[in-house]
């Protein structure tokens, strides 16, 4: 990332106000516990990131934003209702000490600090994370929770299942999974309300978007109808939440349209095949990370596409004047030829 501090400070406060409605649903399907860990990741996040601030002599120089608290909801978002408290904790500390400051802090922090942190967990803690409970379940505030845990769309996909979901369940996020991910109403709305915002660069989702679906339109992982296999790749695992919260934040390092198209469609292609070649569920979020390793670099890809198809433009027209040239010439002689035989046929034999 790489913008400046009265940037950062309002994207900060519209990505918070962003999280609020999908907070909301979060509390709704799960109750208190789901608050629990968004203010656990929230303050450990905010504490640590005040520690480190502390160790670098930051805290004159920079003012504080909203950064570190959304670092620490957004990687609560990704975790299922049931997690542990301390999941959380253990995700926002290296999500802030090892992630976020190491590369300068906030305006230069080469990798998103909750999707990176939320990775390692992933990594570590798989069965932790990849169980989810079903939604309207009152869970307890208790360190344990012990109800019965279901694998999500995306598990089922993996092994060529397929979920039946209802239009309404799927727009209100009434199916299992992340408990910030599901409700893709709220996540469409959120992302609207960012794109206003000119916090989040929409071109990025839609090419996401546009190649997942044809994916799972010409390959679809499911034997069912193309709009149900389309529909369960979009709102399968963490996709749209991480594109919204995520992937199409401003970062500072895409300048323009073009590069952030190629940014999506790269993007895309790596989420179609983790998906079709690995055999985990959350793969977004791995994606992302690689990413946030070239996105520096989409603006020249653009750039380089534009003179490839420029030059072959370009090859294409002087082909074409040659052959009209070439075709010229060859119909100027033919004409001669026709023009001296009918002489010849008109003056008649030499005596």
């Amino acid at each position: 990332m790489n913008f400046t501090t009265v940037n950062g400070r309002k994207q900060s406060r519209s990505v918070f106000f962003a999280l609020l409605p999908v907070l909301f649903m979060a509390a709704y399907y799960y109750g208190g516990r789901a608050l629990a860990l968004c203010g656990v990741g929230a303050g450990v996040s905010v504490l640590t990131d005040l520690l480190c601030r502390r160790l670098q002599r930051k805290e004159a120089r920079e003012p504080y934003d909203l950064s570190a608290v959304n670092t620490g909801i957004i990687l609560a978002m990704l975790l299922p209702a049931s997690a542990p408290y301390w999941l959380a904790g253990v995700g926002a500390f290296i999500a802030v000490a090892i992630i976020r400051h190491p590369f300068g802090g906030y305006s230069s922090t080469m990798f998103n600090p909750a999707n990176t942190a939320f990775a390692f967990l992933f990594i570590c803690w798989t069965t932790l994370i990849s169980r989810y409970p079903l939604p309207g379940q009152q869970l307890p505030l208790t360190s344990d929770v012990s109800v019965s845990l279901y694998a999500s769309p995306a598990a089922k996909l993996l092994t060529g299942g397929a979920e039946r979901l209802d239009w309404l369940d799927i727009l209100m996020g009434n199916y299992v999974g992340p408990m910030g991910c599901t409700c893709v109403l709220i996540l469409l709305l959120c992302g609207l309300y960012l794109a206003i915002r000119r916090t989040l660069h929409w071109q990025i989702p839609a090419a996401v978007i546009a190649v997942v679906s044809l994916f799972a339109l010409m390959t679809p992982r499911v034997n069912s109808s193309h709009l149900s296999s389309i529909t369960l790749e979009l709102i399968s695992g963490s996709m749209l939440f991480c594109l919204i919260f995520i992937a199409s934040i401003d970062s500072g390092e895409l300048h323009t349209a073009l590069g952030r198209w190629v940014y999506g469609l790269i993007l895309g292609v790596l989420i179609v095949l983790f998906r079709s070649l690995s055999r985990i569920e959350m793969v977004t979020p791995f994606a992302i990370i690689i990413m946030n390793a070239i996105d520096h670099r989409c603006d020249a890809y653009g750039t380089k596409i534009i003179a490839f198809f420029a030059g072959c433009g370009a090859g294409i027209k002087k082909s074409f004047l040659f052959c009209l040239h070439g075709i010229g010439k060859i119909g100027s002689k033919i004409w001669e030829w026709i023009s001296l035989l009918l002489q010849r046929m008109v003056d008649g034999p030499k005596k």
